[in-house]
């Protein structure tokens, strides 16, 4: 599997794969995903395979890094009752519409209709 993960794929395909091997022993299955950088991250993938489970363990994310905690402590505990009253005065001054959809002016740009442009290919030796 290490020379699999190794091996980088060709920008003309997918650059993701994935690898289910069912019987890996006697209780377990095992699901081995190989993704590009540019797709997702680690902490996303991570994200994303412990939300697929039935029952995730948060206690196995990577912990994140704060540089700096107590200028951030104090920057939420200063600013926070500032934002709070800055969205209550906004959201009690606004005008009450339960359904902004239904406005005439919105109606109009609401269509089921959908524009697609399709584009000729274009290698990536073109791009480079």
């Amino acid at each position: 599997m290490a020379k699999v993960q190794a091996k980088r794929e060709h920008l003309d395909f997918l650059q993701w794969r994935t690898y289910y091997i069912p019987d890996y022993n006697e209780e377990e299955s095992v699901l081995i995903f190989k993704v590009h950088h540019s797709l997702a991250d680690g902490i996303a993938t991570v994200l994303l395979f412990l939300n697929l489970g039935d029952d995730p363990d948060f206690n196995d994310l990577p912990k994140m890094l704060v540089r700096f905690p107590i200028v951030q402590e104090l920057l939420i505990t200063l600013f926070s009752p500032l934002i709070l009253a800055y969205y209550t005065y906004k959201t009690l001054t606004l005008p009450f519409n339960p359904n902004p959809f239904n406005e005439e002016g919105s109606r109009n740009n609401m269509t089921p209709e959908k524009s697609v442009t399709f584009s000729k290919d274009i290698s990536v030796d073109d791009i480079k």
